[in-house]
């Protein structure tokens, strides 16, 4: 209970102090201004609320000032029933009710949620630590300014308290002593509450009681707004000569962009007060206010939250943790930011600017539709509310997607503050109940859907127990394994087998080939040459008739499909059909092409974690922590106008767990490969296995790069900066993991007669240690890790420098099994003579989605196309921005 309070009450002023905080330190106008401009901000956000409440205790007072003589004459002369009698008939002819006197204490109820705020923000931020400001050395630590002797007195909460007196004798002036005895007090306590704080904190504090004291004198002035509007002008104008001029532009931008957006109910809005002079806010108004905020509530709430745990429920489920207890977390967010604080603005500020509320909220809430209809599939986000393969959302949106989005929010804004002035309620109630009533059954479908994989996973519960066997190898007949890494890092391996020599004892037979590329730099086109060949290269694909994502679907089970028209077996373990498009119904596709989809991925990933890594729960607390966190962010981001996106995302991309739930899933699938194995089939075996461990980098524990829950970097390993370390740690935990397996194959002598493809479909952005500058620009992306082991071969693994790409897989894989393989769907001859006449390599990492290859060309999009051919590591052998039509 007193945490769902927390998060209705407290934490929306908190993630506001945050955002402000954040944005401002961005402007690099040094910690101290950023504070002050923090504490400003939130006076300013705060000031209509408090001028309300001090107008309120001003009738308070005045009415009780009337009445005292009165009352206590009451008192004084009646007793018992006679005396409540007599004083409610009194308090009822004056228009008053005893309730009313909470009046006096409204401007103290309303500081507690600001100060708590303040408090649970500034006294955890991990930035102050060490960080000094003017007289100050440690904006963590008391600020201890005046040293007597051993004494060391802190100068800032006794600051922060004469200006909180100072602003409370202005403010309470005239009010008896009872009235400001609660003010001192309370100013008291701040000051013990605070006196061994964080300075840093103790500043913030220090700037909002200076700012409420210049805010209580000019609330005493005549001409109040004048000096209100002269002292911002002064302020703004500091700030603006502080910010550097580069980031000046950008601020001034988005500030524009904000405006033109409320521009049209501005306008609409003061030509509705000067045509009702009056103001009075009639019920339907106040319904239709009350209405749209819950619209905007249960939208940002429930439904895109429920939305987005739809789309992966298996990476949001922890069998500690319930799906509905996390998404309870941004509802009661949402309840507070959104509907809470909101209604108490409007309670207290004038119907004039109750009016302009009533034309925002209807504006934000026919805003969401508006996300809805235009919403682009932006593919796979993670459990922490991160683009997988972009670093802002700014890549999937051109100028032209930016200008449309504005352009349609600008006709919702004429069209809701034209229903709003015309005084078409009844339209704009209609419409909102629609959305309400939309919104729940969605709502009930997602409930529905999640409530039912959450059973479903707690009954496939995994223990060591109940380990199944689920791949199935042959000792006498010929076996064929393909592991596809994805994004696994072709210039790595030498590295590796130089730092665990015990690999070589291992992987023997095989060859590495390092003149290798791959035709995308994602997986939607990087991975149909792996299991289709060169006829779904990027260019072969766009020369078909069929629609492109069709052409991709088609070449995951071409391999499969050859073989299993020879009679061997097929086995198929996370084959990524929809990972890239959540919109593909997978139970179709199967259905269409006779194939089973086997999941390995996640499902042991609890089993290990308990097992093997040390405060697993913890761990994952911490996680469920950021989820806590940043769910309605994310919410925010998603449905916020495209040039909004960015500057949100911002907000909370930066914040991330040790544990990464992908490498866990992926680490715990490798790790159980040998006690998930058997030896007991009889026909000739294909297995595919897809695993993620090498698609984001993990720090893991040096030297056995195992995932124990010890994340720290190695001193100075191999010379490499933080991402790229992360990365060769997981690469090399996925080699050592194959390798496990592979000792396992030879201890049951099944090695021999099993053929090993371990393959990626794309290589990585980072830069490699081997690589000079121009190969980590152009090759890096495109250079795929491609080791083979043959049927017999023997001996420590050898480099072959041929020229090669992962289309060459499928011809390897059938390579002295299978006379003249046949593509089962175009009847075509399986070959690996394309690539002769050299590659023509697309790069496109923001297209990533099937959404962005619905139809039957590729190359009718800005891709950057370079071509190479022979040697990759010649840069004579490099044409850069390649012109394909020149063809």
């Amino acid at each position: 209970m007193l945490e769902t309070l927390y998060y209705i009450v407290i934490y929306p002023i908190q993630l506001i102090i945050e955002i402000l905080f954040n944005t401002v330190y961005y402007w690099q106008v040094g910690i101290g201004l950023t504070i002050f401009i923090v504490s400003l901000f939130v006076n300013l956000g705060s000031l209509p609320m408090f001028l309300s409440a001090y107008k309120l205790q001003k009738e308070e007072r005045d009415i009780q000032e009337k009445m005292a003589s009165k009352v206590k004459s009451i008192k004084e002369n009646f007793k018992g029933a006679e005396k409540f009698m007599i004083l409610s008939t009194y308090y009822r002819q004056n228009n008053y009710h005893p309730i009313m006197s909470l009046r006096i204490s409204l401007s103290l109820l309303l500081e507690i949620p600001f100060f708590t705020a303040a408090y649970l923000f500034f006294s955890h931020l991990d930035m102050l630590n060490g960080m000094s400001w003017w007289i100050i050395k440690d904006l963590s630590l008391p600020d201890g300014l005046l040293k007597i002797n051993n004494l060391s007195i802190n100068i800032l909460p006794i600051l922060m308290t004469i200006f909180n007196i100072i602003s409370c004798e202005i403010y309470m002036k005239g009010s008896n002593f009872k009235e400001k005895s609660q003010i001192y007090g309370l100013a008291f306590v701040f000051l013990i509450i605070l006196y061994n704080s964080p300075s840093g904190l103790v500043l913030y504090w220090t700037f909002n009681n200076l700012i409420s004291l210049i805010r209580s004198l000019i609330i005493r002035l005549k001409r109040r707004r004048l000096m209100i509007n002269i002292t911002l002008i002064l302020l703004f104008s500091i700030i603006f000569i502080k910010i550097p001029t580069y980031l000046s532009f950008s601020i001034l931008l988005n500030i524009w962009m904000l405006f033109l957006l409320l521009f049209i109910p501005i306008i609409f809005w003061i030509q509705d007060i000067k045509n009702n002079k009056n103001n009075v806010v009639n019920s339907q108004e106040k319904l239709m206010f009350v209405l749209s905020l819950l619209v905007i509530c249960f939208f940002l709430g429930f439904i895109v939250p429920t939305n987005l745990v739809c789309s992966d429920l298996e990476s949001f489920y922890t069998s500690n943790n319930s799906f509905f207890k996390l998404l309870s977390y941004p509802f009661s967010q949402s309840c507070g930011f959104l509907f809470f604080w909101p209604l108490c603005f409007y309670f207290f500020i004038s119907n004039r600017y109750k009016k302009f509320l009533l034309y925002l909220s209807v504006y934000i809430s026919f805003l969401l539709l508006l996300s809805l209809v235009s919403y682009k599939n932006i593919g796979h986000i993670s459990n922490e509310f991160k683009l997988n393969n972009a670093l802002s959302f700014s890549d999937y949106y051109s100028n032209f997607d930016n200008i449309k989005n504005l352009l349609y929010c600008l006709f919702i804004s004429i069209v809701t503050s034209f229903l709003i002035y015309k005084r078409y309620f009844k339209i704009v109630l209609n419409i909102i109940y629609v959305l309400l009533i939309s919104m729940i059954l969605l709502f009930c479908i997602n409930c529905i859907k999640i409530n039912k994989y959450y059973v479903y996973l707690n009954s496939s519960y995994i223990s060591e127990d109940n380990l199944k066997k689920e791949i199935h190898l042959s000792k006498k007949d010929k076996n064929i394994v393909i592991f596809m890494v994805d994004r696994a890092i072709s210039s790595f391996l030498p590295i590796v087998f130089n730092d665990k020599e015990e690999l070589k004892n291992i992987y023997t037979g095989f060859v590495y080939y390092p003149n290798c590329v791959s035709y995308y730099t994602s997986t939607i086109l990087g991975l149909p040459p792996i299991l289709g060949g060169y006829e779904y290269t990027p260019k072969n694909i766009d020369k078909n008739s069929k629609t492109i994502q069709d052409s991709i679907i088609e070449a995951c089970f071409v391999l499969p499909g050859i073989l299993k028209n020879n009679n061997w077996d097929v086995s198929l373990f996370d084959l990524p059909i929809t990972f890239f498009n959540r919109n593909i119904y997978e139970k179709n596709i199967l259905e269409k092409y006779g194939y089973k989809n086997n999941k390995i991925l996640r499902k042991y990933s609890d089993l290990y974690g308990k097992k093997y890594i040390k405060n697993y729960y913890k761990l994952l607390e911490n996680q469920k922590n950021i989820q806590i966190k940043d769910f309605l962010l994310y919410s925010f981001t998603i449905t916020a106008p495209h040039i909004f996106k960015d500057f949100l995302y911002e907000q909370y991309k930066k914040s991330e767990s040790a544990l990464k739930v992908e490498q866990l899933d992926s680490y715990a699938s490798l790790f159980f490969l040998p006690k998930i194995t058997d030896f007991n089939s009889t026909k000739n075996n294909f297995i595919f296995i897809t695993n993620l461990l090498t698609h984001e980098g993990q720090i893991l524990d040096y030297p056995d790069y195992k995932l124990n829950g010890n994340f720290v970097m190695a001193n100075n390993i191999f010379d490499m900066n933080e991402k790229s370390y992360s990365f060769y740690c997981v690469n090399t935990a996925m080699l050592l993991l194959i390798g496990d397996f592979i000792k396992y194959l030879k201890e049951n002598d099944v090695y021999d007669n099993t053929r090993i493809i371990i393959v990626s479909d794309h290589g990585s952005d980072h830069s490699s240690p081997t690589f000079s500058s121009f190969f980590n620009e152009h090759l890096i992306q495109v250079n795929p890790l491609l080791f083979v082991k043959d049927f017999n071969a023997k001996g420590e693994y050898k480099t072959d420098y041929s020229f090669m790409t992962n289309a060459d897989v499928p011809f390897i894989a059938t390579n002295n099994i299978i006379d003249n393989p046949i593509n089962p769907f175009t009847n075509n001859l399986l070959d690996n003579t394309d690539k002769n006449d050299g590659v023509l390599l697309t790069y496109g990492n923001s297209l990533w989605n099937a959404s962005n290859f619905t139809k039957t060309k590729i190359f009718d999009r800005k891709f950057k196309l370079n071509f190479v051919k022979d040697n990759v590591f010649d840069e004579k052998n490099w044409i850069l921005d390649y012109k394909y039509e020149d063809e």
